[in-house]
């Protein structure tokens, strides 16, 4: 018996929302079917698709003004039970969460992660503010499990976040590009020999926290190409949300 089946045997799967006993996943099923995956999403920032158009197809955001990451692999629509789950694990220290986050993204897109031949794996970094206040980097909980079924290196101190920004949520659309600028500093002695990362966060809404990060970091490295991994997308109908920049 491996290791993963003789916890799941000795520890029984529990619904996080509810308590009540669940087959494979801390998550219920009822909760489970509330889930909805991307099925096709842009190439370049993850936003859902329409199903007729062809694979790695680009949204009308990326399409003319690409930004600084090159992919991103998204799981799941930002909504409902996903929303739910990201909101309790970014402001409560539940790291039984970030098992519960890993295991639904990589059930859905191990494929895809195992074919990107990324070289290392840099999760979003936290100021040392928000550590203090929050207990722990969430991003860095998930990329922590990520690192280890992909063997890659995992760099938690590769960047640095420098500025204590507010959180980009509670600012409008056109605040936020301005929030995130010069937010981040490089050691560029973490990444001697690496041509290409994964960048891992939880939730990615209008985007313009990772591409500030990639643009640090393709400014000051030899890296040439950046792929976000993020367990969910903000999809919604607003500007907010809807500019992957």
């Amino acid at each position: 018996m491996q290791f993963a089946e003789l916890e799941k045997w000795l520890f029984p799967p529990t619904c996080v929302l509810t308590g009540a006993p669940s087959l494979k996943f801390d998550l219920g099923e009822e909760a489970l079917l509330q889930l909805k995956s991307i099925v096709k999403g842009c190439r370049c920032c993850g936003r859902p698709l329409p199903e007729a158009l062809p694979p790695h197809s680009l949204c009308g955001q990326c399409l003319p003004d690409p930004p600084a990451f090159d992919e991103t692999v998204a799981g799941f629509i930002y909504e409902t039970v996903m929303r739910e789950l990201i909101l309790r694990y970014k402001f409560h220290p539940e790291p039984h969460l970030s098992r519960l986050l890993f295991e639904l993204f990589y059930s859905i897109r191990q494929q895809s992660l195992h074919t990107l031949g990324v070289e290392a794996i840099i999760p979003m970094p936290n100021h040392p503010n928000r550590l203090l206040e929050r207990g722990f980097n969430s991003a860095l909980e998930i990329a922590k499990p990520l690192a280890k079924v992909l063997r890659v290196p995992l760099l938690p101190f590769a960047v640095q976040r420098i500025k204590d920004t507010p959180p980009q949520s509670s600012l409008a659309l056109e605040k936020r590009k301005q929030n995130i600028k010069g937010a981040f500093q490089v050691q560029p002695e973490y990444f001697q020999g690496v041509h290409s990362v994964l960048l891992v966060d939880d939730v990615m809404t209008t985007g313009h926290s990772l591409n500030a990060l990639a643009e640090v970091i393709k400014a000051e490295t030899e890296v040439q190409y950046i792929v976000n991994a993020v367990m969910a997308r903000g999809v919604k109908d607003s500007p907010a949300l809807n500019d992957c920049l």
